[in-house]
């Protein structure tokens, strides 16, 4: 009996060997099959094939389609298609390269970053404003040495000085700015709110020549739709008794197809009262003609980059305190001729840059001898939908700077 029992046994053990031994290749090429190792070292599927090629196991799947798909087997256009955005290092370089020319050798002579780039078009449009600068700088010139002995010619001959030297520093700036972002991703989109309104808070440091004018808490209302702009703005000086006030309408009856390609006129009018030291008021009233551009509407890498002119009139009058503490009555001081050149873009998708030049435009920018130009950097951070960070630094008579914030809404 034990023999009989011994004997099943050692035949069941040899029955599971011969099994286990007839199985074993049948194993390693279902997993052969089953799995195959990547160049990249993942494990990718693989369904055995018929004969006519057609999948064993699934019907109506095929074997690209249940394959994960690496980044090496990828063309360029699948990968463009996922959202990748691919662009050759060599581009990268030569767009630096010709940015930093333009910083540099573009001082002297605009367009040299785009004359880098082959781009010969826009190096030329550039070129010619410089020509038109230089022109208009000899002009100024020649009425100095050389003056008419017309007080109504020859006083202009700063506002010839200005428009060449602003003509001059906003081709360099366009220049650097065209070099700098001439990829297929392009300027990013503006944040200027153009539709809505808004309440902004700022503070203001200003330092003019003569008088005690230092600190500013400004509170301003703005509402704008696509014709139409008006702004209300007040300031206080802390602690000195003076008060700022001015109100702004502009209209723009024809308005292009691109954002920020538009004409108007505009009319303010600014009330200044300052007790201190000498106290006295000023009143002023402006007329203005207001022309924006996109540069794309001409270079379509200059897409949303704004080129803008407001040229008009200002008319002011003083009255002072008399030794009876009476205020005299106001007196005309004669008018003058208002410019404005502002280059306007967004740097990221959030940080929105904009560089103005300015004579003549009123402001404590301005007080002391009459300067040429007063260049003003403003930076507008979009932090939300309703909600905007400002900076501005201005560089005059009195150099000023300050921050706020504003709140919109109805865009």
């Amino acid at each position: 009996m034990k023999c009989t029992a011994y004997s099943a046994m050692r035949q069941f053990f040899f029955v599971l060997v011969a099994v286990a031994l007839v199985a074993a290749p049948a194993l390693v090429g279902a997993r052969t099959a089953e799995t195959a190792v990547t160049s990249t070292g993942e494990e990718t599927a693989e369904l055995d094939r018929d004969d006519d090629g057609d999948p064993g196991q699934f019907p109506g799947e095929t074997l690209d389609s249940m394959t994960p798909r690496t980044l090496e087997s990828m063309s360029r256009d699948e990968l463009q298609d996922e959202g990748f955005i691919l662009e050759s290092t060599v581009e990268q370089t030569a767009r630096a390269h010709a940015t930093v020319f333009a910083m540099t050798a573009g001082s002297v002579v605009s367009g040299a970053g785009h004359w880098q780039l082959d781009d010969s078009r826009t190096a030329l449009t550039l070129l010619g404003m410089d020509l038109l600068a230089v022109t208009l700088l000899t002009a100024g010139v020649a009425l100095y040495v050389k003056p008419t002995g017309r007080p109504a010619i020859d006083d202009r001959r700063r506002e010839l000085w200005f428009l060449g030297s602003g003509l001059w520093g906003t081709s360099w700036l366009i220049d650097i700015f065209g070099t700098a972002f001439r990829d297929e991703l392009g300027i990013p989109s503006s944040t200027r709110r153009d539709v809505g309104w808004g309440f902004a808070t700022r503070y203001e440091y200003w330092r003019p020549e003569g008088l005690s004018l230092r600190h500013l808490a400004t509170a301003e209302v703005t509402a704008r739709s696509r014709n139409l702009e008006l702004d209300i703005r007040s300031s206080q000086e802390l602690g000195w008794g003076m008060s700022d006030y001015e109100v702004t309408g502009r209209w723009f009856p024809l308005v292009g197809s691109r954002t920020a390609t538009r004409l108007g006129l505009s009319a303010s009018g600014r009330a200044l009262r300052y007790r201190l030291d000498e106290p006295y008021q000023r009143d002023e009233l402006v007329f203005k003609m207001h022309g924006e551009l996109n540069l794309g509407q001409l270079f379509n890498h200059l897409d949303r980059m704004t080129l803008g002119v407001a040229a008009g009139a200002l008319v002011r009058g003083y009255r002072f305190l008399d030794g009876d503490e009476q205020w005299t009555p106001l007196q005309r001081a004669g008018w003058r001729i208002p410019i404005k050149i502002h280059l306007a873009l967004n740097l990221t998708e959030q940080l929105r840059f904009k560089m103005e030049y300015m004579r003549a435009t009123g402001g404590w920018a301005e007080h002391g001898p009459d300067p040429i130009g007063i260049p003003v950097v403003h930076l507008s951070y979009r932090s939300t939908d309703r909600i905007d960070l400002h900076a501005f630094s201005a560089f005059g008579n009195a150099p000023g700077l300050g921050a706020g914030v504003r709140l919109w809404f109805g865009e």
